[in-house]
């Protein structure tokens, strides 16, 4: 049993708010609140309305364009974008192992050819 506060366990605060959102009072409240939640449509017609409007400064009209493209899926972030075809990331993951492999061995080929001239060099 978790503790929300010291008059109350996770349990009968979950009895408290629900007698709170039952009641008359509760749904008005909630109501009224999700009124003030702006649609999306509303978002739309604010940032369209600064893009348009003469009287805003150039840098601003042009931040509100950039956040309605955005809002509507017009622009795209790198870091959204997502692969869903598993083959192509196992290919991919494949190729990077052999290409890593491969590396290595260059790599050790390159100390074996130092070491061996090191080894023909008189100090």
């Amino acid at each position: 049993m978790q503790i929300v506060s010291p008059h109350l366990t996770q349990g009968s605060a979950a009895v408290q708010a629900h007698r709170v959102l039952s009641s008359d009072k509760g749904k008005e409240i909630m109501s009224e609140e999700l009124g003030k939640i702006a649609e999306p449509e509303e978002i739309e017609r604010f940032f369209t309305s600064i893009m348009r409007s003469t009287e805003e400064r150039t840098p601003d009209r042009l931040k509100a364009g950039e956040m309605g493209a955005k809002i509507k899926g017009m622009l795209i972030d790198k870091s959204q974008v997502e692969t869903t075809d598993k083959s192509s990331q196992d290919e991919i993951t494949k190729r990077a192992a052999e290409l890593a492999l491969e590396m290595f061995r260059e790599a050790n080929k390159l100390v074996e050819t130092q070491g061996k001239v090191g080894e023909g060099r008189k100090e």
